[in-house]
């Protein structure tokens, strides 16, 4: 639009002598095609990504919801229906450090095997190694789209009360600075701050006190905020498992950060802003009995704060 403007203006300029005929003809050209792009804009283009029952889904969800439910939605044109719900439930969920439930919004009779959220992992593959047959329960919620409730009620926190206190980020790999800061706009008065020089990363893990056992195949969920330049590469924190039955071996958990079009920040109010990230990630986990870490990656010449960590292991759950 800028180039043909400039087009245009160049065009009178040769057409027209008079310094005033010329601007004000090339204002005139300027003037209708806006208003022809516009109304291209509002009449043809935003109508088509339009979703014909959106206000629907917006009540079903709200009506068959709870508000500590985690909401996933795999079709990013339902992100703008869902994205207050999601948002409130996701900042209950960190606040009080409780999960009770997880659910999918995907188009009807989609594939939930296929959800591959984040970097492309179909994170849900592995259910049909660890579980012959499985139906989910089910919600309509509109002629075109659906939510699944893969979860039972209730989930276990696996992050003490005490965590900051009992536990030591220590450094696997590469080599850095780990230390406590303050900066404004969090709930704690100290949040992670990990710094690396121009030739170095690094890679810290902190392990999660006690062994978990896990009877059913489960969803394990990862919450976690995060303050970052927007401009630099930000590595998503990963869980790894210590499979101690029958005999140990670890595992990193194939991890999917959901809604990652939906950005949500912490401390968020009508009057001011946060830059504090507010994200989420799940995976599935075998029955069991397991202790959990969380891995940490920063960059060469980056310096990353993180505030606090939730985790919950969910049981998935079979309608029959």
């Amino acid at each position: 639009m800028a180039a043909g403007m400039a087009h245009a203006g160049n065009l009178c300029g040769r057409l027209f002598k008079n310094t005033d005929t010329n601007r004000w003809t090339a204002l005139g050209i300027c003037a209708v095609y806006s208003i022809f792009s516009v109304n291209i804009l509002f009449h043809k283009y935003f109508p088509s990504l339009k979703i014909s029952n959106g206000r629907e889904i917006q009540k079903n969800i709200t009506k068959l919801t709870h508000s500590h439910d985690l909401i996933a939605v795999q079709n990013p044109e339902n992100y703008i229906y869902t994205r207050k719900q999601y948002r409130n439930n996701l900042i209950n969920i960190y606040n009080n450090n409780r999960l009770n439930g997880f659910n999918l919004v995907a188009p009807k009779n989609y594939d939930l095997f296929k959800y591959a959220p984040g970097q492309g992992r179909e994170v849900f593959q592995i259910i049909k190694k660890l579980w012959g047959q499985i139906t989910f329960k089910t919600f309509n919620l509109g002629e075109e789209n659906t939510m699944i409730l893969m979860t039972g009620p209730s989930s276990i926190p696996l992050i003490p009360d005490n965590f900051e206190e009992s536990t030591q980020w220590e450094i696997l790999n590469g080599k850095g600075t780990i230390s406590k800061s303050k900066p404004g706009n969090t709930y704690d008065q100290l949040v992670l701050k990990l710094e690396t020089s121009p030739e170095n990363e690094m890679l810290v893990m902190r392990t999660i006190p006690n062994t978990v056992k896990v009877s059913k195949p489960s969803m394990v969920v990862l919450i976690w905020t995060v303050k970052m330049n927007y401009k630099e590469l930000i590595n998503q924190p990963a869980l790894l498992v210590k499979l101690t039955s029958p005999k140990d071996q670890y595992m990193q958990v194939a991890m999917g950060r959901i809604n990652s079009g939906m950005n949500v920040y912490l401390g968020d109010t009508f009057r001011t802003s946060s830059n504090w990230f507010l994200r989420s990630a799940i995976g599935i986990v075998p029955p069991g009995n397991h202790s959990f870490s969380i891995l940490l990656k920063c960059n060469k010449n980056q310096t990353i704060l993180y505030d606090e960590f939730r985790v919950f292991l969910i049981e998935l759950a079979d309608k029959k």
